[in-house]
C-alpha cells in the first residue's frame, strides 16, 4: 500500500492512484485504507476521473461491463496536498502544484488557490493574471 513511502509523500504534491471499492485481488488495500493513509500525510481527495462498475450475477450475462449499480473501482483518484495548508508550502512548491493542477488535471480552481498563496508570499499577481486569462478563454467559447 503506502507503507514505506513516508519520505516520498513528504515531497509529493499530488498523488494519482487507482482504487478498488470491493476486493478484486487477495489482501489488497481498498479505497478506505488508501484514503486514511493519504490523509495521514496531509493529502485530501480532489477528484475521481472515472468510476467503473459492473452488473452483478445473474444479470452479468447480459453485458459484463454495463455497470448498473455495483461500483468496483475508480481509474484515477487524485489527491492533493491539503489546500487548507497551502500557506505552509514554499513558493516553489506552490508554482509546481499550480502547474500540475492546470496542465495535467484541468483543476483550475485549486490551481488558482495555489497561485493566490504564491502571490501572498512573493507579492506577485499571478492569480489575477491567471483568472483574467481563464475568464477570457471561457468568454471565447
Amino acid at each position: 500500500m503506502i507503507k514505506g513511502a513516508s519520505r516520498l509523500l513528504e515531497k509529493a504534491l499530488v498523488v494519482h492512484t487507482e482504487v478498488e471499492f470491493i476486493p478484486l485481488y487477495r489482501n489488497q488495500p481498498l479505497f478506505g485504507e488508501i484514503d486514511i493513509a493519504l490523509r495521514s500525510h496531509n493529502f485530501l481527495i480532489h477528484k475521481f476521473s472515472k468510476v467503473m462498475g459492473q452488473m452483478m450475477k445473474p444479470l452479468s450475462n447480459n453485458g459484463v461491463f454495463a455497470g448498473v449499480n455495483q461500483v468496483l473501482y475508480a481509474e484515477a483518484v487524485i489527491y492533493v496536498k491539503s489546500f487548507m495548508e497551502f500557506e505552509s508550502l514554499s513558493p516553489d512548491k506552490l508554482l509546481r502544484l499550480a502547474t500540475i493542477l492546470h496542465e495535467v488535471y484541468g483543476s483550475y480552481d485549486v490551481c488558482a488557490l495555489a497561485l493566490d498563496h504564491y502571490d501572498r508570499k512573493k507579492g506577485t499577481s499571478f492569480y489575477q493574471i491567471y483568472s483574467e486569462c481563464l475568464y477570457a478563454e471561457l468568454l471565447e467559447e
